[in-house]
């Protein structure tokens, strides 16, 4: 994300609630490298409120997740959206929903 659309987002982030959607390919990018480091370094540079992830764990076996979620609430201050059933992956499917806590007050599934 270059530096300039960071900006603009986070004007519209300082007037109300930043919403955003993030395909992160299994944490590989464009360059083929498998890097769930720069996924984080991106959302937080995106910094948004609530961020929906898509392909955010292994597709086969045990669908593990492959974000460090610890860390990401460390840099970001987002945390999944509790749900049932989710075994060793971030989600349901590989999808995952971020929020910072204050931001969300109920979740119902």
């Amino acid at each position: 994300m270059q530096k300039a659309n960071a900006a603009a987002l986070k004007t519209t982030a300082t007037t109300g609630t930043l919403v955003a959607s993030y395909n992160v390919h299994k944490c590989i990018g464009v360059d083929r490298k498998f890097d769930p480091e720069r996924t984080i370094r991106v959302i937080r540079e995106i910094d948004p409120d609530l961020i929906a992830l898509q392909e955010a764990d292994n597709r086969f076996g045990d669908r593990n997740g492959l974000l460090d979620l610890p860390r990401l609430e460390r840099e970001t201050g987002l945390v999944p959206v509790p749900i049932s059933a989710t075994g060793k992956g971030h989600g349901w499917h590989g999808n995952v929903l971020l929020f910072k806590k204050g931001v969300v007050r109920d979740v119902h599934q």
